[in-house]
């Protein structure tokens, strides 16, 4: 109801019918209480609690985003990718599209750091992310999942089409040169595109090996892991 001076109040009022000793209605008995200042209380209330459920919902996804990312290089982590990996396949799989992993890691990184320093072996880890990052496709996944191994997940993207993109790569790569010494980086990778049925464990097994041949047949080099024998 509006007050004198024409400013809205909540007033919580009360009827109560009025009956006589035999049981005959005489009217009504009204009363009215101004209960604005508890109205005002309340909506005070609702609005704290709706600012902090959007400070608490900020704060949880700032959470989330920090136990999903590495903090040297602001990629995802092994915690992200595993959950990437899980979707991808699982919509690789119902579609019957291609996904391949990449498998990279970093040759003579040891030698970086005994020679340069931890500092400038962080920086060339934040260096080759940033390559990394510049190189692959908005829908590309990519995590650090070791002390210098990365892992790049390609949806829609066939093994020779992989091979080719990740061939690239390289050359960015050998086109970097970081820090004040000049740095020079080289990378060796594994590749293997996922089998039909097959799990995340054993696709990146098979990444793995394949990198590892990478690694023994001269580093700086690409290696493919062709889809495994059916049963």
């Amino acid at each position: 109801m509006r007050d004198k001076s024409g400013r809205y109040r909540w007033y919580l009022e009360k009827i109560l019918p009025r009956i006589s000793d035999g049981g005959e209605f005489m009217g009504l008995i009204a009363s009215a209480t101004d209960i604005t200042p508890l109205k005002e209380a309340e909506l005070l209330m609702s609005q704290a609690n709706e600012e902090l459920e959007k400070e608490v919902a900020r704060r949880t996804a700032q959470l989330e985003k920090l136990m999903m990312t590495d903090p040297l290089t602001g990629v995802g982590n092994r915690r992200y990718l595993n959950g990437r990996l899980e979707v991808e396949i699982e919509r690789a799989h119902r579609y019957q599209r291609a996904l391949t992993a990449v498998f990279l890691d970093l040759d003579h990184f040891k030698h970086v750091n005994d020679t340069y320093g931890h500092a400038v072996g962080d920086l060339v880890l934040v260096k080759t992310a940033e390559t990394l990052q510049r190189c692959l496709r908005e829908c590309d996944i990519l995590g650090r999942v070791g002390g210098e191994e990365f892992i790049a997940l390609l949806p829609d993207t066939p093994l020779e089409q992989a091979a080719t993109a990740v061939e690239r790569w390289r050359a960015e790569f050998a086109a970097l040169s970081v820090g004040e010494h000049g740095v020079k980086v080289a990378v060796s990778a594994g590749i293997a595109q996922l089998a039909p049925e097959e799990e995340g464990e054993a696709l990146l097994k098979r990444c793995d090996e394949a990198l590892y041949r990478a690694k023994n047949e001269g580093r700086n080099c690409v290696r493919l892991s062709l889809a495994p024998a059916k049963a």
